[in-house]
Order: C-alpha cells, then structure tokens, then sequence
C-alpha cells in the first residue's frame, strides 16, 4: 500500500490511518471495500481493495502472497508505448480464456 501511495497522486492515497486500521485488523475499512466486479477474480480469491491512480493501481486480493498470471498478462497486453495505462477489464472471463472464474 505504501508502495501504491508513493506513486500515486496525493488525492489518491490510503491514510496511513487507513494502513494502521489494515495492519491492525487483517481487513479492509469498509469505506475502502471494493465494490466493482473484475471477472480474474472469483469468490475464492475476491478483491478486497483496488485503488487506481494514472498509471499505477494497487489491488488487494484473497490469496495470501500469491499472484494473479492471467490478469498481469492481460493487462500487459493491452498496454501501448506512450499512451496512458489501459486499466480497462473484458466484458467476461469467457473473453479472456480464464477457466474457473465466475462474477
């Protein structure tokens, strides 16, 4: 999270208040839930927050320390020199190829 707050525009940060409470209690505040829907995530590995700030976002996710392949490599794929962060999603996770995943 400090490393998201470091690049992002200072609008944009989590208060450290915010971190502390985390930190503290292993959850997210529920002003911070995220509430969207992201069809590379699924009940299993559900996001708990995401924040987007130009060029840089920071998604917290069930999983323990693990990553997320098929949503670093789309997102990978849809990026262009010179133009803005693409932080677009598919309309499905049918689109992307991604097996086991529901909305």
């Amino acid at each position: 999270i400090r490393a998201y707050n470091s690049l992002a525009s200072e609008n944009d940060r989590i208060s450290e208040r915010d971190i502390a409470y985390i930190e503290e209690n292993e959850r997210v505040p529920e002003h911070l839930r995220f509430k969207g829907s992201d069809p590379f995530y699924s009940k299993k590995n559900f996001i708990h927050l995401r924040r987007t700030s130009g060029n840089v976002q920071l998604t917290v996710f069930e999983g323990g320390h693990s990553g997320n392949l098929p949503a670093a490599l789309d997102f990978l794929a849809r990026q262009r020199r010179w133009a803005p962060a693409d932080w677009s999603l598919p309309a499905s996770a049918r689109a992307t190829g991604v097996t086991g995943v529901t909305r």
